[in-house]
């Protein structure tokens, strides 16, 4: 008899049944002998999930963890072919013991594992109730969830808090430093982080280091443990560092980091590159999205910076940033200069997006909002310096930074950016002055619209644009003042330009 619709219908339902029973009986519970353990929140369970997760290795079946809290020394050793799932986050809890050493990771995928998964849990790395960073600590330990030279790995539904270091990093067996050029070996590659968590990190919630080909896709990290002291200048949200290549964010949100994301390299390292973030989110970070190549953009008296060798091809796709501020979750520290959550120190610089020493970056349909209550003196909501090359800002919306100095900043002198592209865009209700661009940065500014009505707030100059410039259809619906060079300009409500295309 040929299979109908509905007979086909009860033959999968009937196979559905049969798999989930055949994995029932096939997955490690480690509750059960030989391994015993307890996830009592109390019992040292550290033996019992390493034991089924060398049974896993061998026999290629899956580790199921029940809910419940199980305490850890740490350094948990995912090998290949080997799938750890919880019932949940927040119902099965992978904590850190008190007292564990600060390099004590969380689970690690071990080097040159391959096919192998965490999903469904929260890793608590428990960093108030162990001991303080020691000299030379650091690297790839002191991390909740570490991928180490492993391929195709899936992390998915992880909640990851508290962490030494890092929430999640992707590494090489070691960090590297190579130089500005080079590469590294043993990378992780093709790994897939997916629907993952991370808060209260001590460094980065999510980073990567010498490895590539890899995918975040809707994570959110929410925060540094180190908000409160002067170590907090470089806790990102999500930081794509030193030799990493062809990473993706996709739909991702960071707040209440030093950066929202980072792309970079320190100082005798290769820049991450390849990097794309798409429709991601930042809000409330001193800077949401930064690119920089650390030793590469600054050019002190006699001894100027050599140019990035690798910091390149960057895109920024849909992305919003919102609201860039220094945010404190306690205390502050007076030695560090802090003030109150509701003001900016004066002078500082709150970025929305921050472009340094990247060449080769294209920003597209990027909204900057900013807040316009806020003291944002001395800042920029889109600055492009230090020796950045090669940058396109295309289809963008800024409004709200109405305190700021500028919108968009370019600047020129010793450290200038070059070959600098702006079109495309709304400037609503911002900052007191639109766009500035330096003698060298060889800018073209087309397309644009400034629109400023703020009370009590005088409106600056609204395209201030030094040395050969190419400034067209750039409409002003108000007045800001006529310190501007353009040419073919239309205009309303504005007088006739005073010059065109002057020297600086």
């Amino acid at each position: 008899m040929p299979e109908s619709a509905a007979t086909r219908i009860i033959t999968e339902a009937n196979l559905t049944a049969t798999l989930l029973d055949w994995q029932a009986k096939t997955d490690i519970d480690v509750t059960r002998a030989p391994y015993f353990a307890k996830f009592d929140g109390t019992t040292n369970d550290t033996a019992a999930i390493q034991a089924a997760l060398n049974t896993a290795a061998a026999t290629k079946v899956r580790v199921k963890l029940p809910s419940g809290t199980a305490i850890v020394d740490g350094d948990l050793a995912i090998g290949s072919n080997t799938h750890v799932f919880g019932v949940g986050e927040d119902a099965t809890i992978i904590k850190v013991k008190a007292g564990a050493p600060w390099v004590n990771r969380g689970f690690y995928f071990k080097a040159s594992s391959t096919q192998s998964s965490l999903r469904g849990l929260t890793v608590d790395g428990n960093i108030a109730n162990r001991p303080a960073q020691g000299a030379g600590d650091g690297g790839i330990y002191g991390t909740n969830v570490s991928v180490i030279n492993s391929t195709y790995i899936r992390i998915n539904n992880v909640k990851s808090i508290n962490a030494a270091q890092h929430c999640f990093d992707v590494t090489t067996p070691y960090y590297g430093d190579a130089g500005d050029g080079a590469t590294i070996p043993n990378p992780s590659e093709f790994v897939w982080i997916t629907d993952c968590y991370a808060n209260g990190h001590g460094d980065d919630g999510f980073t990567t280091h010498g490895s590539g080909k890899i995918w975040f896709t809707r994570c959110m990290s929410y925060g540094t443990y180190k908000a409160t002291t002067s170590a907090y200048n470089n806790c990102n949200g999500f930081e794509i560092d030193d030799y990493s290549y062809d990473v993706t964010l996709t739909d991702c949100y960071a707040t209440q980091n030093a950066h929202g994301y980072e792309i970079k390299a320190h100082g005798n390292m290769s820049a991450a590159r390849n990097v794309r973030l798409v429709g991601c989110i930042a809000e409330l970070n001193e800077v949401n999205f930064s690119l920089r190549h650390i030793g590469h953009h600054v050019d002190p008296p006699g001894s100027p910076s050599p140019l990035s060798l690798t910091a390149k091809n960057v895109q920024l796709i849909g992305c919003t940033s919102m609201f860039p501020r220094r945010v404190f979750m306690g205390l502050s520290d007076t030695d560090d200069g802090d003030v109150a959550d509701d003001q900016t120190p004066v002078g500082d610089q709150y970025y929305g997006l921050a472009v340094g020493a990247y060449r080769g970056v294209t920003v597209t349909n990027f909204h900057h909002i900013g807040d316009p209550a806020y003291n944002y003196a001395g800042s920029a909501a889109i600055i492009v310096h230090f020796k950045a090359e090669d940058v396109i800002i295309d289809g963008y919306h800024i409004e709200g930074h109405t305190t700021g100095n500028w919108d968009i900043y370019c600047p020129g002198g010793v450290q200038p950016a070059k070959n600098v592209i702006i079109t495309n865009g709304v400037h609503r209700d911002s900052a007191i002055g639109g766009i500035s661009c330096g003698a060298e940065s060889n800018a073209r500014i087309s397309n644009i619209t400034l629109s400023r009505t703020v009370a009590g707030s005088p409106n600056g100059t609204g395209i201030r644009a030094y040395g050969q410039k190419t400034v067209r259809a750039t409409r002003f619906v108000t007045a800001y003042s006529p310190n501007y060079n353009i040419s073919d300009v239309l205009y309303s409500t504005y007088e006739t330009p005073l010059a065109t295309n002057i020297t600086a």
